[in-house]
């Protein structure tokens, strides 16, 4: 309510953005938060210097998931530094001057051994401190974006009702609300209209924001799994030359690197693979008359590039259709990159042909063609059984129309 008389358009402006401003603030005083939320918040505003809102908790989260990645890099060297340290043993026991391999002198395995075993077990124990430290502030941090979230979607409703139970509050629509809540607070007028909530309905839809996340880490995993075969074969390089002329230290450091390349690529690998499971429930989800048999025989990158248009909404409905976009826009466009069956790598090659791509392609349409033609004709017969009979008088006018 305004609370004065108004005199002038100016100031109608002017009090009805005093009433939208407090009516901000009193999101945040009047907040029921427990003594486990002031004592998040309190962390938080410590570690950033500075006020906690939806855009600096979830700064923070960032810059703490780059500490994550240096501590499980770390972690994984001790996995990978603990494999090497074994394998030394038990070489050791069977053939010891086969552990030269791990930059360990025979003649001085016990002593060198040893040494080696306390390092480890000190830099673990570094190691494991610095990640109970982590947790910690993380727990917090994560508990601090709740909080904030809600407040953003709160403070988003208060000054734009109209966009309220418009859409579920999902990552990306939070994104949304939070952006023009803090163009309010910047700028001090409220917008007509929320663009992105008039035009980006199908992006900001929450199947198609897991959709994109899911899209994002398949792209990311197979990246990785290409550096780090690259890597591999570098640190194997690396390792061979240290062995060959003879430096213990290298040696060993080299032989970790090694085995920690390998041991990330089998994580990544790991993860490929329940990657693929997922992508085939994305695409059951989507084409529900098409077999799960079928899906499977689909290769995953295809799988990929059909769920890419359902993100940028040019599917047709029809995964026939949709196969045959892909085919037309990834295989004919560049007919040395193709892909193989899903016995084979998932992923475009250079090592089938054209005509195999093709083949494969045929086949795949043919059995999806199939089933929707029998989705098709079903449907047709429940629609026929389900037709009322008509009465007597309904066929009589029925003759005469």
């Amino acid at each position: 309510m305004l609370s004065k008389k108004i005199v002038s358009l100016s100031e109608y402006r002017e009090v009805r953005n005093d009433d939208l401003i407090n009516g901000l603030r009193s999101i945040r005083k009047s907040a029921n938060l427990s003594t486990d939320d002031w004592k998040s918040l309190k962390v938080v505003a410590k570690r950033i210097s500075g006020f906690v809102d939806f855009n600096s908790a979830k700064s923070n989260i960032s810059k703490l998931d780059n500490w994550k990645r240096k501590l499980e890099y770390q972690k994984g060297i001790l996995f990978a530094e603990e494999k090497v340290l074994v394998k030394a043993q038990e070489v050791y026991k069977s053939k010891p001057n086969k552990t030269l391999l791990y930059g360990i002198i025979p003649s001085r395995f016990k002593e060198e051994f040893k040494e080696k075993v306390d390092s480890f077990k000190a830099k673990r124990e570094e190691n494991v401190k610095a990640i109970n430290m982590f947790n910690e502030l993380y727990k917090h941090s994560l508990r601090v974006v709740k909080i904030q979230k809600q407040f953003a979607i709160e403070e988003f409703n208060f000054l734009y009702p109209q966009y309220a139970d418009k859409f579920e509050n999902n990552d990306s629509v939070v994104e949304v609300k939070s952006k023009y809540v803090d163009l309010f607070k910047q700028e001090g007028y409220k917008r007509d209209v929320i663009n992105e909530f008039e035009n980006d309905l199908h992006k900001l839809s929450t199947p198609n924001v897991k959709l994109s996340k899911v899209l994002e880490e398949w792209k990311d995993v197979n990246n990785s799994l290409k550096i780090l075969e690259r890597t591999k074969e570098k640190r194997k390089v690396e390792y061979r030359d240290s062995y060959k002329n003879f430096d213990a230290k290298k040696t060993y450091d080299s032989s970790i690197k090694y085995t920690d390349a390998r041991e990330q690529i089998t994580t990544k690998e790991e993860r490929k693979e329940t990657l693929k499971d997922v992508l085939i429930e994305q695409l059951k989800q989507r084409y529900p008359e098409i077999s799960i048999d079928t899906i499977k025989e689909i290769p995953s990158e295809i799988q990929s590039k059909v769920l890419q248009l359902h993100l940028n909404n040019e599917q047709s409905g029809k995964l026939s259709k949709d196969l045959e976009t892909v085919k037309e826009r990834y295989i004919k466009k560049d007919k040395n990159e193709i892909p193989k069956t899903n016995h084979q790598e998932n992923s475009f090659t250079n090592n089938s042909t054209s005509s195999n791509s093709e083949m494969m392609f045929n086949s795949l349409m043919n059995a999806v063609k199939q089933q929707e033609r029998n989705d098709y004709d079903l449907e047709a017969k429940r629609r026929k059984k389900k037709k009322p009979k008509m009465l007597y008088r309904d066929r009589d006018i029925e003759r005469e129309m």
